[in-house]
């Protein structure tokens, strides 16, 4: 797993990197047009209080506000682009693993999502065929050290799924394909991910 957590740990330094200098760049925009709107705002207000126009410069207030939500609005913006970018970069990072740090990957979300130890494994066509027989040995065995039954067997049928695996038995599938996992992980870490990401 230290090859996964030094992925997490590159996704999310080269995340804030880029979240930080986006939003340093968003920010820069929006201080630029604040500046701009707060000149304009305070001409205007001058002019008017000469007027004596009080109506009017308490318009000119709401449109300053009006501007700053706009651009608190725009940033948030950009922060929700930028978390889920960071997780479709997580995604295609665990799809990108080496081999073997896929398999063991894999092999561990078998050996959480088994129930029974005789489940039916399905995975796409691409890793059945390259990982297939040698996932379903490594899982059985590591079933079998911790004394449970050791009967998944490697479903005939592949799946549509970019990467992970089905588990099967009976009508009861349990989904740990890498779509699911990482949208389940998303829930669960919004904020904390938006919190190093922004904080």
């Amino acid at each position: 797993m230290k090859g996964i957590e030094k992925i997490t740990n590159r996704i999310r330094e080269e995340a804030e990197a880029d979240a930080a200098a986006v939003i340093a760049e968003a920010n820069a925009k929006a201080e630029e047009i604040l500046g701009g709107y707060r000149e304009q705002a305070k001409q205007l207000y001058n002019e008017l209080h000469e007027a004596g126009l009080a109506e009017a410069a308490a318009s000119a207030e709401r449109k300053i506000r009006n501007d700053q939500l706009g651009a608190r609005k725009a940033t948030l913006g950009i922060k929700h682009v930028l978390v889920k970018d960071a997780y479709r970069q997580a995604h295609q990072e665990i799809l990108d693993l080496p081999e073997e740090d896929y398999l063991e990957l894999l092999t561990s979300y078998a050996l959480k999502a088994s129930s029974s130890g005789n489940e039916k494994v399905q995975l796409n066509e691409k890793d059945r065929a390259r990982l297939g027989e040698k996932l379903i040995r490594q899982v059985n065995a590591r079933l079998a050290e911790a004394g449970r039954p050791a009967g998944l067997t490697l479903d005939d049928r592949a799946v549509d799924i970019d990467g992970g695996l089905l588990l099967t038995e009976n009508d009861i599938s349990v989904n740990c394909s890498i779509d699911v996992l990482v949208d389940t992980l998303c829930e669960k870490l919004d904020r904390s991910v938006a919190g190093i990401l922004f904080g």
